[in-house]
């Protein structure tokens, strides 16, 4: 097979979302994508949440790997399993963990108070958000995964259990040269 000689990774025109999910539309790269199921967390009314790890390499080279991103894969699965799919990049895990426990601890400091309405939410690259509102004395936790998905209505003690398995993810991206620092 013919050498493939690529400088790096095309840009796209579109410079929006996750690494993860602009290095998946490059065009002209041979690409090797490896995922990794982590869990499958169900969710209420039917709905399903899995995550898996994702680790794409370019070749610049038939033989030889040029740039390798790695990230998170988060797919919604609604009843009729329909799916919504999005991405977090790597560089993102620490800060959506750390969010994560950040949201929890202002809606548990919040349970006493009574307020009209608060929303508390961090939304990654890719349109991932998680977060909750209070409103009427109650905290509802959720999570989207687009702009263009449903909401998806959580607990908190789901919002912090997908913490953990992103942290597991995080854990086993580094444990496959994903860089620490």
């Amino acid at each position: 097979m013919g050498d493939l000689l690529i400088k790096g990774p095309p840009k796209l025109e579109d410079e929006s979302g996750s690494d993860v999910k602009r290095f998946l539309t490059t065009r002209g790269t041979l690409l090797v994508k490896e995922f990794r199921d982590v869990n499958t967390i169900k969710l209420d009314y039917g709905y399903q949440l899995n995550l898996s790890t994702a680790i794409i390499k370019s070749m610049q080279r038939s033989a030889s790997p040029g740039t390798t991103t790695f990230g998170v894969r988060f797919e919604h699965f609604d009843p009729d399993q329909n799916v919504n799919t999005a991405f977090l990049d790597y560089d993102e895990t620490e800060e959506l963990i750390a969010a994560i426990e950040c949201i929890n601890k202002m809606a548990l400091e919040m349970t006493p108070e009574e307020r009209d309405y608060v929303e508390v939410n961090f939304i990654t690259k890719d349109g991932i958000k998680f977060g909750f509102y209070r409103q009427f004395g109650q905290n509802q936790a959720f999570m989207y995964l687009s702009n263009i998905g449903d909401i998806i209505p959580l607990t908190l003690q789901k919002v912090a259990f997908i913490g953990k398995n992103v942290e597991y993810c995080r854990q086993y991206l580094i444990s496959k040269g994903a860089p620490t620092s």
